[in-house]
């Protein structure tokens, strides 16, 4: 045999050997481990099969009545994904300080718009949120408010051309996505976009690419998170240049008019432009973009997935859906035929459909952390050890019929006054503890006021486009419909 075949043969080997090492890392550490496949580890098939929170979703059904944690591998990247009640509030909220990272890829350098509140380290985390954090308070959701009501209503006046004859069959995931980006545009950026009339208006097209055209394959994304230093170190980027561009153009352009001019609007820009204006601590204008793009990010692609999965429900549960018109009638009469905050805020049975929405099919279907230092798992012999990535399975949980009984039924009374406070100890929809999501409150007001005026004027009914079993795309990210979301809509 020639010595080089001899050579590539040892090398093989040795590589074999290795991986073979790697992957018995939980099993060294006495923690329970799914078998993994070489090179791939256990997630081989994401990206051409199924999808991140599914998968995780699979990995929680196959273990539940086993481990309380258990570990799996991203290629050679361990990961422990755990199951219990307990162990989950510990990691989230009682032992965050072992917990304090996402452990999500961002370049700084080479990749500005990555370097966000969702993936910034602890550090600069706190410093940030604690800056940005007025933006979402309750007091600035009421002022934002009208501004939220505006688009809400061009919504209504869209869907009222739509259905010019009485009714039409329409993709609603699409037209609230225009929804989202238009209030976002407006309350972030203080730009009109006009997504809902114009099919071709840019931050919907770039919002939209961000989601549907990344710039890596997920196998690609998940090497990267795998190898995160050297992955700074060659200079990658996770944003597509030309969504990059755009965002750091609209940012730069927007917070020079408004210095210029002197323009305040109290809105979340205000906030960012004022960060640039601090002695101590202050934040560079590419530094805001990155925070300005990833509440855009946030707020449009799961407010109106959350949006569409509750109008899909109501569809198919049509008691439900005219139980939530009786309820918008009822309050709007109380305010003399106005939808204004206070009276937003009445209409409980909202909420709990948007919940319950959120609770069966939640946009963020996995939730991640880090270990910044070693970690003793209470009442055990275990250490997960520092640099440790720990996945949350949320969509797992929330289909669990221990925690929801009858797990697949769409059921808002799940989260009624009287069932709330025994619901919410496992509802993981916005995350929990101190890297909850921060726009919680914006989300829920943009969520109320699409539904609200959408459900007052329109009932929407399933139709022969209409999926019966629901379909998750495999290329998104978040947990969204496969193809979009077809209903028909009926003038009421």
């Amino acid at each position: 045999m020639p010595a080089t075949a001899v050579l590539v043969l040892l090398v093989l080997f040795l590589c074999y050997i290795y991986l073979k090492h790697i992957f018995t890392y939980w099993e060294r550490r006495g923690i329970p481990q799914l078998k993994p496949t070489i090179p791939y580890g256990n997630i081989k098939e994401i990206g051409r099969s199924t999808q991140i929170s599914l998968l995780i979703r699979d990995f929680y059904n196959q273990t539940k009545d086993k481990y309380p944690y258990f570990g799996v591998y991203f290629f050679q990247r361990p990961v422990l994904i755990v199951n219990d009640p307990s162990v989950i509030r510990n990691v989230l909220i009682k032992d965050f300080k072992h917990f304090q990272d996402r452990g999500i890829f961002y370049n700084e350098r080479d990749d500005k718009l990555s370097a966000h509140l969702f993936s910034l380290n602890f550090d600069k985390w706190k410093i940030l949120r604690n800056k940005i954090s007025p933006t979402f308070s309750s007091g600035k959701m009421k002022f934002m408010f009208p501004t939220m009501l505006d688009v809400g209503q061009s919504l209504q006046q869209y869907i009222s051309v739509q259905t010019i004859d009485g009714e039409c069959v329409l993709e609603m995931k699409d037209i609230l996505a225009r929804y989202t980006t238009d209030v976002i545009g407006k309350c972030a950026f203080g730009i009109e976009c006009n997504s809902l009339t114009n099919p071709d208006a840019e931050f919907w097209r770039m919002g939209k690419r961000t989601f549907e055209a990344p710039r890596h394959k997920p196998i690609i994304t998940f090497l990267i998170g795998s190898f995160k230093r050297l992955a700074v170190m060659i200079r990658t980027k996770v944003i597509r240049d030309d969504v990059s561009d755009f965002f750091l153009n609209i940012v730069h352009e927007t917070v020079h008019h408004r210095k210029a001019n002197d323009i305040r609007r109290n809105d979340f820009m205000d906030i960012l432009i004022n960060l640039t204006n601090q002695e101590e601590g202050s934040l560079t204008i590419d530094e805001i973009a990155a925070q300005a793009f990833v509440f855009f990010l946030a707020g449009f692609e799961t407010s109106a997935t959350s949006m569409t999965f509750v109008l899909y429900e109501l569809a198919r549960n049509m008691d439900i859906q005219r139980k939530a018109r009786h309820q918008i009638v009822t309050v709007l009469e109380r305010h003399n035929g106005v939808l204004t905050y206070e009276a937003m805020m009445e209409m409980s049975y909202i909420d709990q459909i948007i919940n319950e929405g959120i609770r069966k099919n939640p946009p963020v279907g996995v939730l991640i952390r880090k270990t910044t230092e070693d970690y003793h798992i209470q009442e055990t012999n275990h250490t997960v050890p520092k640099d440790s990535t720990v996945i949350i399975p949320v969509l797992g949980i929330h289909r669990d019929k221990r925690y929801y009984p009858n797990p697949d039924k769409f059921d808002p009374e799940r989260f009624s006054a009287e069932k709330k406070v025994e619901n919410d100890r496992m509802f993981l929809g916005f995350g929990d503890g101190p890297r909850s999501c921060i726009g919680y409150r914006f989300g829920m007001v943009q969520t109320r006021i699409g539904l609200i005026s959408l459900l007052s004027k329109f009932e929407f009914t399933s139709c022969s486009k209409t999926m019966g079993e629901l379909k998750y795309s495999l290329r998104n990210v978040i947990l969204s419909p496969e193809g979009g979301m077809w209903l028909k809509v009926s003038k009421i």
